[in-house]
């Protein structure tokens, strides 16, 4: 059985025949000598992820990109440095080229922290933000909540895989009141909850819930510089949830702001906004593409949440009276490469 295959694809693609066996030894000496159903399916899903990553060398010009096959699982090296899991389910969307579509919040986000920062991923998925912070800031407290089980599968996966220790993950859902929920399970990276007295979608799991205010007096937690709220549409539940700890600790507040997904909780957008602005917050929101060849860029509050609505759904509400580093310099000055766009 294969232990261990590192790739690292260069300038010149000198290594991309290593690639190729790498495709060839996944199919051939790694599971050839099992008839499981279950590794079976991951002949299966190797094998094309080989195949597929190959063909997205070859037609994007991936360079620099390491790709390692660890223990039984493929993994691939951000260009912070941290390895992350390939999901099969997940699909493409979180292999590295010359970034993510996240580097600018990522950007930003540690531009606001210092060594002894609380940072919340709520809603973290595989832990890219979460491991991001707590791999850049060692000395900082990540905790990182993700509610659907087959996706913290995953970000547990990553965090053992990169020996971080400053970082707790917890598979709850954070919402408007304390007890349980149930969340879908049919799509990674877009599964979310479903509200009470609806008709439930197929494939659910029933999880527990808190409040972000009863988990921080629970915590007895002293800080909280930054919350990222990620929760596919319950954005507004998770705030409503956490009046007290946003009232008494003003953390900067990243949300995505979706009419679609808030139609879901029966809310529409503006209610995000007058809930914080109610609590003295202003937004800055991260313009994509516009006029910066694909490279996005940080832009300040027009004064009318619906114009800034049609130029982006993602949304940095700080408080008015916060010490807030709004630098708009960005070390990104190539744009993001398809299927980031």
């Amino acid at each position: 059985m294969i232990k261990s295959i590192l790739i690292t694809l260069n300038n010149k693609f000198e290594q991309l025949g290593l690639l190729k066996k790498l495709r060839n030894n996944i199919r051939r000496k790694f599971f050839s000598s099992s008839k499981s159903r279950e590794m079976q399916k991951l002949r299966k899903d190797f094998y094309s992820c080989a195949n597929k990553l190959l063909k997205l060398a070859e037609e994007f010009g991936i360079k620099n990109q390491t790709i390692f096959l660890k223990d039984g699982d493929l993994f691939f090296q951000a260009e912070n440095g941290i390895d992350f899991a390939y999901v099969p389910d997940f699909g493409i969307r979180h292999l590295e080229f010359n970034g993510t579509n996240d580097r600018l919040q990522i950007e930003f986000i540690l531009k606001n922290l210092d060594n002894k920062s609380v940072f919340f991923d709520i809603g973290a998925s595989y832990g890219y933000y979460g491991l991001s912070v707590a791999k850049a800031i060692s000395d900082s407290k990540v905790y990182c909540f993700e509610a659907v089980p087959s996706t913290y599968f995953w970000l547990i996966k990553n965090i053992k895989r990169n020996k971080i220790d400053n970082i707790i993950a917890l598979q709850k859902a954070v919402g408007e009141k304390d007890g349980k929920v149930n969340v879908t399970s049919d799509s990674f990276g877009g599964d979310f909850i479903f509200i009470e007295n609806s008709l439930p979608p197929s494939n659910t799991n029933e999880i527990d819930c808190i409040k972000l205010d009863t988990f921080v007096k629970s915590q007895n937690i002293s800080r909280i510089d930054y919350i990222k709220i990620d929760v596919e549409g319950s954005e507004l539940l998770v705030l409503k949830g956490a009046i007290e700890t946003i009232d008494h600790y003003k953390p900067i507040i990243q949300l995505e702001v979706s009419s679609r997904m808030g139609l879901r909780f029966g809310y529409k957008p503006d209610d995000i906004f007058k809930l914080l602005f109610k609590m003295n917050y202003d937004y800055l929101f991260l313009g994509k593409y516009e006029n910066d060849n694909g490279i996005g860029k940080l832009q300040t509050s027009s004064g009318d949440i619906y114009i800034d609505m049609k130029k982006s759904t993602e949304f940095f509400f700080i408080q008015n009276d916060c010490d807030v580093n709004l630098s708009y310099d960005s070390k990104y000055t190539e744009p993001l490469k398809f299927p980031y766009i």
